[in-house]
């Protein structure tokens, strides 16, 4: 069958996936005009239905340019055209008609359609679809003397007619942006409290000019269990119009299109019907539903105020995206019926697999493969670079081509910069934070302003890295600012530029298994292992970026440059690594074999686990370890 979000579903089950998160959202569309041949009725195969208003494949009740006349022209109309006045078929009159009176007003006796009920005399029997709205004619008037039953063997349900009030659902728009570019685009978000997964269109990634990382779903509809298929996933940034609330998506996964209807979308003149939903103001933009957001970015669905409907109409909730209208809004037209069941899982099994590999294989471990041409490539740059100046090693980044041909991303780095100067001037404590952190890597020799005979006399290769604020939710308190290696422009990013260089990390089985070796455990860390390491003075312009000074939002900003190896750059592990090696290498003849040893068998990354017998080695080896460190200031 073909999925209204994911296309066709085979009729294989897919295998089971274990210790996946499982993954919701709705998206089944039972349409109220399905046809009598998506009921299974043969007849309606080889004689379809002739609207007698426009010759198109529908019944008259369901012909937009009907329903937009007057009462007093569509009795004028099935006048002329000698149509019955009830079913508003031909070939009997009302009083000679198989069906039932069509008409749903309270209290009218006449055998007729409610499309031909005077409006003055209308009292709707149901009023929970809005002060407008007209009842539904549930069946489709036969063509026979002798109605003929129904039988149904589609998901579908016809519940099409007249006045079907539209329901709207919670949609907001908003802007999405990638961190990855500085594009901005305007769409409508679906804010469903029935997913635990956030899922946005193809299309929608197509215009911020960006492509997730390819992955695989197992999903569950009503009619399927767990069927695979291809998707992407990627991390968006989604704003309300004025840009005052931001929201991270950190996981969206892609899809062709979302089943949900534009007639859902609320629009301002739904609600000022509404006395109770006076004053809630809605935007609208020029724009398709392009994402549903789901439970987990709980801050998106939060409810900030709620517009109770009391037993009447739609009711609102406002968000940190804006207002959202939920419920009938009685707008009357054809309206889809929309339920939702699907269930996702990431396909993880050659992820788990690959990282289990990686971590926890002893014969993955020992049998390592050669270097590639491009590592051997970065390792000699990085061994012919690498110098030892006033304490800390300084070495070149290593390059894919050379020379460098970047473009000039300036303009990319002042949008970046104009967006977090709004975050900051309506966050005083962020730019507390934000500008601690800028002091501090001044102070530590970090970076630096650059000089002003340098600012138009660039070396090569120039490059401006955006930059923004990320907290760790362990630690909400301590800010660190990430520098945007990967920022695209004009197709490229420095990291696409950079080696990324052998992987020079001990395996966490090793390290873990030499720390549980003996009784006495010792524990150290590298603080800001990467901004140890220096970078050669060729490639500082490679690494400017913008900033105000003295921390003042009201003045211009200027150029600065990062002097050492980032955290976010491709190069960087590798670079900090090969440092810290040649670190215990230089120092080799000064200490202890055994210090040496530790340095390159007892360190992951940035964290060394190291044991001992007893406490008199511990405390030996915590007096020379630092000694050897300070010497290349690695502490």
């Amino acid at each position: 069958m073909n999925h209204p979000i994911f296309g066709r579903l085979s009729s294989s089950k897919a295998k089971d996936v274990r210790g996946s998160r499982e993954r919701y959202s709705f998206g089944i569309d039972a349409n109220d005009t399905c046809k009598k041949r998506e009921l299974g009725d043969p007849k309606a195969e080889s004689n379809p239905v002739k609207c007698p208003m426009c010759n198109g494949n529908h019944i008259l009740p369901r012909c937009n340019r009907f329903q937009r006349e007057s009462v007093e022209g569509r009795i004028k109309f099935a006048r002329k055209n000698g149509l019955c006045f009830n079913c508003l078929f031909r070939g009997h009159i009302a009083n000679s008609c198989p069906k039932y009176s069509f008409c749903k007003v309270t209290g009218c006796k006449v055998k007729h359609s409610t499309y031909l009920h005077p409006k003055a005399n209308i009292s709707v029997a149901d009023k929970s679809c809005g002060p407008d709205a007209l009842p539904t004619e549930f069946e489709e008037p036969q063509t026979s003397d002798h109605p003929t039953p129904k039988k149904s063997t589609s998901a579908q349900i016809d519940v099409s007619g007249a006045g079907v009030s539209n329901i709207g659902l919670p949609i907001v728009p908003v802007k999405v942006k990638c961190a990855q570019t500085s594009k901005v685009v305007k769409t409508y978000a679906f804010l469903d409290s029935g997913s635990n997964t956030t899922f946005c269109t193809i299309g929608l990634l197509s215009h911020l000019g960006v492509q997730g990382r390819e992955t695989e779903l197992a999903l569950t509809t009503l009619h399927q269990e767990d069927h695979k298929i291809k998707t992407s996933v990627i991390s968006l940034e989604v704003f309300d119009l004025e840009e005052n609330n931001m929201v991270e998506l950190p996981t969206v996964f892609s899809t062709e299109r979302l089943p949900i209807s534009e007639s859902s979308i609320p629009a301002q003149k739904d609600i000022d019907k509404w006395a109770h939903l006076g004053d809630v103001k809605l935007q609208s933009i020029n724009a398709p539903v392009g994402l549903l957001i789901g439970n987990d970015a709980p801050r998106a669905l939060e409810p900030i105020e709620v517009r109770r409907c009391d037993g009447r109409g739609p009711y609102a909730v406002k968000t940190r995206l804006g207002w959202t209208i939920n419920g009938p809004l009685g707008r009357n037209g054809t309206s889809s019926r929309c339920t939702h069941f699907i269930r996702s899982d990431p396909e993880l099994d050659n992820q788990f697999k690959k990282f289990c590999d990686m971590e926890f294989s002893d014969a993955t471990v020992e049998s390592k493969l050669e270097m590639s041409i491009e590592d051997s490539r970065a390792l000699g740059i990085m061994e012919g670079s690498a110098q030892l100046k006033n304490g800390h090693y300084e070495i070149s980044l290593p390059w894919r081509n050379i020379p460098v041909h970047l473009p000039n991303n300036r303009p990319l780095a002042e949008h970046s910069l104009n967006y977090l100067r709004r975050r900051l001037v309506k966050n005083p404590n962020l730019l507390a934070k934000y500008s601690k952190v800028m002091n501090d890597l001044a102070k530590n020799g970090y970076s630096r302003k650059v000089p002003e005979d340098l600012i138009d006399q660039p070396q090569q290769p120039l490059w401006y890295l955006p930059h923004h604020p990320v907290f760790n939710p362990n630690k909400p308190d301590k800010l660190r600012v990430v520098f945007d290696c990967a920022a695209v422009y004009h197709g490229t990013s420095l990291n696409n530029q950079l080696l990324q260089g052998p992987d020079l990390t001990n395996s966490l089985i090793g390290v873990l298994l030499r720390f549980r070796e003996n009784p006495v455990a010792l524990m150290a860390d590298i603080e800001a292992m990467f901004h140890q390491v220096r970078i050669t003075p060729n490639d500082f312009d490679a690494l400017r970026f913008l900033w105000w000074p003295n921390n003042d939002l009201n003045v211009k900003p200027e150029e600065y440059q990062m002097l050492v190896h980032l955290f976010g750059a491709t190069s960087s592990p590798s670079c900090a690594n090969f440092a810290l090696r040649k670190t215990a290498d230089d120092n080799a003849n000064d200490f202890d074999h055994s210090i040496s040893d530790i340095v390159k068998k007892n360190f992951y990354v940035d964290d060394c686990l190291k044991s001992v017998p007893d406490d008199q080695e511990g405390v030996k080896w915590q007096r020379s370890s630092p000694n050897c460190s300070v010497e290349v200031d690695f502490t």
